[in-house]
């Protein structure tokens, strides 16, 4: 069984502008309160809150709302197993989907890798920060 703890931080994109909001085994509401203590736009603050809550049955998802370069990945769960390891490439490449169609790249394979790879080392090594912090 999955020992769960709570993470919830922002991540830049390095060579770009956007910044994605990581949040594991955190809810609707939290993502709210933190949006909200951390000066995220009101209007994007609205939209989010009209989404529905897929945490109650997905494993993961992410969050891409045009024209705003903030994004949401959020996961049930980080142990860092195989599993974790592959929702999180998953993940990354909805996230690379979205943003390449936003700013126009979506023929530039390799501006889309750099920037997948850059996304899945940094989130995985700060949700492996953080979680070995709160997990013996």
């Amino acid at each position: 069984m999955k020992k769960i703890f709570n993470a919830i931080f922002f991540q830049s994109w390095g060579t770009f502008t956007n910044e994605t909001l990581i949040c594991v085994a955190v809810t609707k509401k939290e993502i709210l309160c933190f949006m909200k203590r951390n000066g995220v736009k009101p209007d994007l603050i609205e939209r989010f809150e009209r989404k529905a809550d897929p945490s109650s049955t997905a494993a993961a998802f992410t969050w891409t709302p045009p024209g705003f370069g903030v994004t949401i990945l959020w996961m049930n769960s980080w142990v860092g197993d195989d599993e974790d390891l592959n929702t999180l490439v998953h993940e990354t490449n909805h996230l690379l989907y979205d943003i390449s169609r936003d700013k126009g790249f979506t023929n530039e394979p390799e501006v889309q890798a750099y920037q997948q790879e850059y996304l899945f080392k940094n989130i995985r090594k700060e949700l492996e920060r953080r979680r070995k912090k709160f997990v013996i």
